[in-house]
This record gives structure tokens, C-alpha cells and sequence, in this order.
């Protein structure tokens, strides 16, 4: 996850939250440099987005676009990684590697 980490300290200002949404990363602390909150639902993120504190949120990329829509334009994708989560049952059924979004609400429309 190092590269979500970069991507984060580059564009992350102090006082910017970084949370961490249905996937464990814990070496995310580590690459940031900085506290790393949880959200425990979709509808928690969201209500994170939309009260206007800057943020970037780590999420597994289905759950991304099971609540896309209701971000509306306060926030946008600055990155999305594939993650190696090797499960057998993956492999064998030739699956690629889940991947992970890296949203925020400093897009460059939006600052």
C-alpha cells in the first residue's frame, strides 16, 4: 500500500482526515505518517464526505461503487490499486485481484 500512502502525503494537508473504509491496511499508519480513522459503513463515509472536512478514504472498490452515487460531486477518485489478496478460491477461479479506491474530497474541480 505504499503507493496509496505517497498518493496521500503528497496531496493530504494537517488536519486532514484519512480513514480507512472494509479493508485492513495496517502499515497505512505507517506509510502516512499520521492517525488513521475507521469508518464502519458505507453511509458513515458518506456522511463523512459530505460535511465538508477534507478527507481521504482507502476502500475496497465494490464498496466504492456501492455508494458512488450518493457522493455526488464531493469527492472524487485520485487513485485506485490492485491489492494482493491471494485467496485459493480467487485463483483457481482466474479472478483478478480485488482493488482498492483511493477517494478524496480534493479534487482538483472541487478545491
Amino acid at each position: 500500500m505504499a503507493p496509496l500512502g505517497k498518493a496521500i502525503t503528497e496531496h493530504a494537508r494537517d488536519g486532514d482526515l484519512v480513514i480507512n473504509y472494509g479493508v485492513a491496511i495496517p502499515s497505512l499508519v505507517f506509510y502516512v505518517g499520521r492517525h488513521v480513522d475507521a469508518a464502519w459503513s458505507g453511509e458513515e463515509l458518506v456522511g463523512l464526505v459530505r460535511s465538508g472536512k477534507p478527507l481521504f478514504a482507502v476502500l475496497p472498490d465494490d464498496r466504492f461503487n456501492e455508494i458512488a452515487g450518493d457522493l455526488g460531486t464531493s469527492a472524487c477518485v485520485i487513485d485506485r490499486r490492485p491489492t494482493f489478496d491471494a485467496k485459493l478460491s480467487e485463483v483457481l477461479a482466474r479472478r483478478a485481484p480485488p482493488a482498492v479506491v483511493l477517494l478524496s474530497t480534493r479534487c482538483p474541480s472541487i478545491r
